[in-house]
């Protein structure tokens, strides 16, 4: 048992002398780095925080710290159960909006055409009217007239004839030569030819004179009546811009129970979270089953592929650097490993390289400026904060 203590103790000196040793030679090697004007920054990348956009209980997490992810991978999904309810009350008043368009559309069409056939109707007739009135103010045609004091002188040669006739009978009666008989006769020839010559007269009249003012007046009677119906279809096209009214009225309706379904169909998206890019999950904020709410972010999201080091370098120094310039740069966390890197920016504005509380009395700030180094990292191997070095270039 003495033999085997021994033989701890002095594996366990031998332990710390090599520890010591290895210690020393750190804190030498580290010093010399120092001293040789080693200074420090940090890595940094381009991290994307992804925020939930519904508030809701998680129903699952499908990735994990380091996961690799592309554009579009769902990341998680939230519990929609309320927002698919809403959905489908959306849903119904499009329905509805849909029927109240089509009926606004065939009451349009109805009255339009109803419309149409009155407006036809009462221009025809207005049309007839107004032909009837022009006839009966115009009076009798030339032919008409012509045709009237033919047979009035047809009349009169008649009635002169009998006349003539009548008289002489009439004289040989009185004389006896004649009977009563043929005087009876010839007098009724004379009355029937007096009758002819006067109707014939009176009918050249009416012809001459035109058609009665009754005639006219009924004529004129019948155009106002057309006009109050040609009226009467003016102020039901009226009413045809009220169904058309109704029709934009009913569709602008239906666009907004649209925008509602698409707006709630946006919201049911939003419940299954999507990676906005591609990279590495560096950071899981949330867990299956967890109440989460608007703006909460469940994942960061960072492309360590694209990677470099913000180092501040003294405004004594920041001459000796340039964009494009090859830097080689030490991490710490990789045991000192050389990474090559390559400035790509220098910033315009300085910062302090010290910050302190308050300035020493005989002291004096210096002013730095931040260069960014892009790095190598394909293997994935640097992560953003961790510790980056440079030696400074003196000359």
């Amino acid at each position: 048992m003495k033999k085997k203590g021994i033989v701890f103790l002095i594996i366990f000196l031998v332990a710390g002398i090599l520890a010591f040793t290895l210690m020393k030679n750190d804190s030498e090697k580290t010093q010399k780095i120092k001293d040789d004007g080693i200074i420090s920054g940090v890595l940094e990348t381009d991290e994307v925080d992804v925020n939930v956009k519904v508030a809701g209980k998680i129903l699952e997490v499908k990735v994990d710290e380091g996961d690799n992810v592309k554009k579009g991978d769902i990341l998680a999904t939230v519990e929609a159960e309320n927002i698919e309810a809403k959905l489908e009350q959306a849903k119904a008043l499009v329905g509805i909006a849909q029927t109240r368009v089509k009926q606004a559309e065939i009451a349009y069409n109805a009255a339009k055409e109803q419309s149409d056939a009155q407006i036809l109707q009462a221009n025809g007739a207005y049309s007839a009217a107004q032909a009837q009135l022009k006839k009966a103010q115009k009076g009798a045609r030339p032919q008409q007239l012509q045709q009237a004091q033919e047979l009035v002188t047809q009349a009169k040669e008649g009635y002169e004839y009998a006349k003539v006739s009548y008289d002489r009978i009439q004289a040989l009666f009185k004389e006896g030569a004649i009977s009563q008989q043929k005087l009876d006769g010839a007098k009724a020839e004379y009355e029937v030819a007096k009758s002819k010559y006067n109707t014939a007269k009176e009918q050249y009249n009416l012809v001459k004179e035109g058609a009665q003012k009754e005639d006219i007046s009924a004529a004129e009677a019948l155009v106002s009546q057309a006009e109050g119906m040609v009226n009467l279809a003016g102020v039901t096209k009226l009413s045809i811009n009220a169904r058309a009214q109704d029709v934009i009225a009913a569709k602008e309706q239906l666009l907004q129970a649209q925008g509602g379904v698409n707006e709630i169909l946006s919201y049911l998206n939003d419940s299954t979270i999507k990676s906005p890019k591609n990279g590495t999950i560096t950071s899981k904020n949330a867990e299956d089953g967890e109440l989460v709410s608007t703006g909460m972010p469940i994942v960061t999201i960072a492309d360590l592929k694209e990677i470099w080091a913000n180092i501040k370098i003294s405004e004594n120094y920041i001459g000796n650097f340039k964009v494009g310039d090859a830097v080689d740069v030490f991490i710490p966390g990789e045991n000192n490993k050389i990474y090559k890197g390559k400035i790509t920016t220098i910033s315009s504005k300085p910062s302090y390289a010290t910050e302190r509380a308050s300035q020493e009395k005989g002291e004096k700030d210096v002013v730095a400026f931040t260069v960014k180094i892009k790095l190598d990292n394909s293997n994935l191997r640097l992560k953003p904060g961790m510790t980056a070095s440079i030696k400074v270039k003196t000359k």
